[in-house]
């Protein structure tokens, strides 16, 4: 998904973002998942353009489950190196970066009434400049939609 940069970088800054969840010691792309078992997603993103080697500040990584349905959303827990630094490169090449947020096991309970709830996965990537103050880039992830089961339903 490409990122949304408002003026005056429209133009001169391009971005992009991926998303996709695995498992834990895996990095096959997975969207059913065991409810008591770690997984995690994996958030890819880059930057492009004439200003990129001019570009300082830092990336902010979000990612939240939201409930099909009646229910609590959830915030997952931020992961370390959740706020990146922009790293200027010389030349106008792509400058990539990564983050993996856990989603840690038991993070969505289960119960007999709610064994169907599918969840949206929906990831932020923001910019703050070098003072601090946000700035007018942001990338967005809606999706995938994410269902987790358990293989001991308690009643």
């Amino acid at each position: 998904m490409p990122f949304e940069i408002n003026a005056p970088l429209v133009g001169l800054l391009n971005g992009d973002i991926n998303v996709h969840v695995h498992e834990f010691g895996s990095v096959a792309p997975i969207s059913i998942l065991e409810a008591d078992k770690a997984a995690a997603v994996h958030v890819t993103w880059s930057l492009s353009g004439a200003l990129v080697p001019f570009t300082t500040g830092t990336w902010y990584v979000s990612a939240f489950l939201e409930s099909m349905g009646p229910g609590p959303d959830k915030r997952l827990p931020i992961a370390p190196g959740a706020a990146v630094p922009l790293t200027p490169q010389p030349g106008v090449g792509p400058v990539a970066y990564n983050v993996l947020i856990p989603i840690p096991a038991n993070t969505i309970e289960i119960t007999s009434a709610e064994i169907t709830k599918p969840y949206k996965l929906v990831v932020t990537v923001t910019y703050s400049g070098p003072t601090g103050q946000p700035g007018p880039m942001a990338g967005f992830s809606d999706g995938p939609m994410l269902q987790f089961y358990r293989v001991d339903v308690p009643a």
